[in-house]
């Protein structure tokens, strides 16, 4: 269930010049399956910032197949890592060499330089 506060706290921020980065979306399954909220909130000028390794399937495949989703609606513009240990940093490694990675790497990110 997408949170009813989403759209009004992203306005308010927006009015005090301020820009919502929304880390991690593709973990919000109430995403999946809405295509238009995901448009209303870029519409928003919200900054979505995926997670690298959940191109890997780690989380579980819903979120990989959000994660793809962002990528096909050109919907990111940061990606970071969330590599906390060294399975983590594994499992990027292993992101880096999926198909979505170099689609990602394609897209207009504000990060690019990492």
């Amino acid at each position: 269930m997408n949170p009813p506060e989403l759209k009004e706290a992203s306005f308010q921020l927006a009015m005090k010049g301020y820009k919502m980065v929304y880390a991690h979306p593709e973990r919000y399954l109430y995403l999946l399956d809405n295509s238009q909220l995901i448009e209303e909130l870029l519409d928003r000028e919200i900054i979505f910032q995926l997670n690298a390794i959940s191109f890997t399937g780690c989380y579980s495949k819903p979120v990989q197949k959000l994660a793809e989703k962002f990528i096909d609606m050109k919907a990111i513009r940061m990606i970071g890592t969330d590599c906390h240990n060294m399975m983590q940093f594994n499992l990027l490694k292993e992101a880096t060499t999926t198909k979505y990675w170099k689609k990602l790497l394609d897209l207009e990110l504000l990060n690019n330089q990492l």
